[in-house]
């Protein structure tokens, strides 16, 4: 009988390993994150900020409302996070052009984040898929209504990796206070030894994979980043699909989308006629 417990012990991990494989894929998380930099490390009490968001937001237009009851009842989701980094335990969040591989920034707002002393991170994060987007409502005008209240000097939008200061980001919202409903993905490049890849950032806001191709030529970049740009904006409209086919400059194009470890792998071919 000795043989016994090595046996069960044995068909134990096959057993779990077979419930393992068939447990259902994870659904991509959602984040949406601003980092908003200021110049103490002092965070604005909820009150303030409910009513620089409702109320005395600049940003209202006559019976439209940039923040109602529908993007309201986020201040009270345990999915939405507010905290305070300090610059001498996070030194390296006040460089984001070194952190982030597609940071985009001009030299201005990068100069500012040496008089920053604090930075408010504002995160909505979900691991279940969301029934609605209201949260890219919320997230923008949440950056702002903090901003404005604590004299930030600029605002970096995580998964768009792109850095404002705040008076950029307030002329954002200022020109389009409904932010919902805006196309915010973009493709960037990174330099590799074999030419450059292509991602999306932005995706991963309404829970997609954000696309990342193989290397590309760098004479191919100008022809196929319009393709790409087409494919992330039809995927944040709600066409979702393994393969699109797409034309630009009297070309036609196959892209065919796959996961990669967290990613989604895109690879492009022309489509010769015959």
């Amino acid at each position: 009988m000795a043989w016994l417990i090595p046996a069960c012990f044995l068909l134990a991990i096959v057993a779990l390993v077979i419930i393992r494989r068939r447990r259902p894929k994870p659904n991509p998380l959602t984040a949406t994150e601003y980092w908003v930099y200021l110049p103490e490390a002092t965070m604005p009490t909820m009150d303030r900020i409910m009513d620089a968001m409702l109320a005395a937001n600049p940003h209202n237009r006559p019976g439209q409302p940039c923040i109602t009851k529908r993007e309201g009842i986020l201040f009270t989701d345990i999915r939405l996070h507010l905290a305070i980094l300090l610059r001498a335990k996070n030194a390296h969040a006040f460089r984001p052009d070194l952190l982030f591989d597609c940071c985009r920034f001009d030299a201005n707002s990068l100069s500012l984040l040496g008089k920053a002393q604090g930075i408010a991170k504002l995160s909505y994060i979900s691991e279940t898929p969301l029934s609605d987007r209201r949260h890219l409502q919320f997230m923008p005008h949440l950056a702002s209504a903090v901003s404005r209240l604590a004299g930030g000097l600029a605002v970096f939008d995580v998964q768009d990796e792109t850095l404002r200061t705040s008076t950029e980001f307030e002329g954002l919202l200022r020109e389009t206070p409904s932010q919902e409903n805006q196309n915010q993905v973009r493709i960037a490049w990174v330099p590799s030894e074999s030419g450059s890849f292509a991602r999306s950032l932005g995706l991963k806001k309404i829970g997609l994979n954000e696309l990342r191709s193989d290397p590309i030529p760098s004479d191919e970049v100008t022809a196929i980043e319009p393709v790409l740009e087409e494919v992330a904006q039809r995927m944040w409209s709600g066409d979702l699909a393994p393969e699109y086919e797409v034309e630009r400059f009297g070309q036609r194009f196959l892209v065919t989308v796959s996961p990669l470890r967290g990613e989604a792998k895109v690879t492009v071919a022309r489509i010769t006629s015959r």
